[in-house]
């Protein structure tokens, strides 16, 4: 069950990092990535978590949704309110994730203000331009559900601008290293870098116990 709680943990909060509001504006040497915060800017995110695993944790399907709101915006400084709600086992009262509420103070690169580690499972986005098949890394640190914070190396690369569905996206694809292993691809509208979808493929091994689990992250709002 531990490692069943720390995988949906991390699902649920990668959704809202790659939930982010940004500008994707190409330039001079590349195409820039930042986040544009407003006051009242509200995002809404629905999280599908799919878990197929082995040994004694369960297997089946978690829902959860996310809720950012930003609360202040000054010299650059937003102050974010992040709500998400328990994500509770399909079909069972299990609840997987406790509801949590925070506040992140994040400057234009999604970077902590307050130089915290944990900054909400938000991904910091690249200093420098990007172009098509650059690259960039992040570690993105989690508290677990016994507190003990564990560690993913993700190294992000650009494909570049796509067609989808009429809408024109920025194609970001993603591996990740740690205590868990896996591969994701996000599409980010261009006209305002807004969450279009999320996919994330995500695998753990705790002895003779693996644990997978697919999420599925859609804006709804």
């Amino acid at each position: 069950m531990k490692t069943f709680r720390l995988l949906a943990s991390f699902v649920i909060f990668g959704g809202v990092a790659a939930g982010c509001l940004a500008q994707i504006a190409q330039k001079k040497g590349g195409f820039i990535f930042r986040v544009h915060y407003t006051p009242g800017q509200v995002l809404k995110l629905d999280s599908t978590m799919t878990f197929i695993n082995r040994g004694s944790d369960p297997a089946g399907t978690v829902k959860a949704s996310t809720t950012l709101k930003v609360l202040t915006v000054s010299k650059g400084i937003a102050n974010v309110e992040m709500l998400v709600t328990p994500g509770v086992l399909a079909g069972t009262k299990t609840q997987v994730t406790p509801a949590q509420k925070m506040v992140l103070r994040l400057d234009d690169k999604n970077r902590s203000a307050d130089k915290k580690e944990l900054g909400g499972g938000m991904i910091a986005l690249p200093a420098r331009p990007m172009n098509p098949g650059s690259t960039w890394k992040t570690y993105l640190p989690l508290k677990d559900p016994s507190g003990v914070i564990q560690t993913l190396t993700a190294i992000y690369r650009f494909s570049g601008i796509s067609n989808e569905n009429g809408h024109q996206v920025a194609v970001v694809t993603y591996i990740l290293s740690g205590f868990a292993n896996g591969t994701g691809a996000m599409k980010l509208l261009v006209k305002d870098g807004s969450l279009y979808s999320n996919i994330t493929n995500l695998s753990l091994t705790s002895g003779s116990t693996v644990s997978k689990v697919q999420t599925v992250v859609k804006r709804i709002q």
